[in-house]
Order: structure tokens, then sequence, then C-alpha cells
């Protein structure tokens, strides 16, 4: 098993592609999150703790206090699968949180290039070039 990120009270973890999300205290056992597409390259999460992210094959975007507070009923609504679809594949292997302290956005690169990515509001933008059109797809556990 692998640790994709590490936070002060959190761990992503991956086994093959096998998605978990751990606690940090002495008990706690792994949440499966979901099958994630690929190897997963590398993971970050947010220096709130709001959100886990997993690159690889696409970005998958986990928001972490939905996810616990809704841990008896479907996971899914918790995790969105970005840049997967045919006209937008990501190889991710480097995500980082955006420097300006702005909470939602998030950056990675892929494929030679890096671009920053906003979770509220999906949208895309190629680091030092115009926003380009983004779309969810289908989320997988």
């Amino acid at each position: 098993m692998k640790i994709a990120a590490r936070s002060d009270n959190y761990q992503v973890l991956v086994n093959d592609e096998v998605v978990l999300l751990k606690q940090n205290f002495s008990g706690s056992r792994p949440i499966k999150i979901g099958k994630f597409i690929g190897a997963s390259n590398c993971g970050l999460i947010s220096s709130d703790e709001k959100y886990a992210f997993v690159g690889g094959y696409g970005l998958m975007v986990i928001n972490i206090d939905n996810l616990l507070n809704n841990i008896e009923g479907n996971p899914k609504k918790s995790i969105r699968i970005y840049f997967r679809d045919e006209n937008k594949k990501f190889w991710i292997n480097k995500i980082w949180q955006d420097e300006s302290g702005d909470e939602q956005t998030f950056c990675f690169a892929s494929n030679l290039k890096q671009y920053c990515f906003n979770v509220n509001e999906a949208s895309l933008y190629e680091i030092g070039s115009q926003a380009l059109e983004t779309k969810k797809t289908k989320t997988t556990a």
C-alpha cells in the first residue's frame, strides 16, 4: 500500500487501483473511496483538509467532510472524477495547492503542461493561457 498524500489528520492510500482515506489516529480503519483507473501517480490533501486529490489517469477530487459525514450513505456523492473523457485525457503526475492562498484552487502537471483547477467552479486554466472548458465525467467508486 502506497501513501499518496498525508496531512496532520488524514492519509490517502493507494493499493493497486483502490483509493482509501485513513484518519491519523490509533485504531482508525481506512475508508474505501473507490477504484482509480490506471496507476495513481500522486496525491494531495488541501491545507484546510477539506479536499483530497489523487492524480493518475484523470483527477479524483474527494470532499473529505462530505465523505466522513455520509459514511453510511453513498460515498459517490463525495467524489468527482475529472479529465477522463475522450476530449480531455490527462495523465497527472504532480498536484500542488495554488500559492495565492485560495483554498479552492489546485494545480497539476500533465503532458508537460501545467493547469490550475477550481473545485467549486470545476473550471480549468492552463497556466499562462485562457480558461479551458471542463466537464465532470462519470463518478466512479
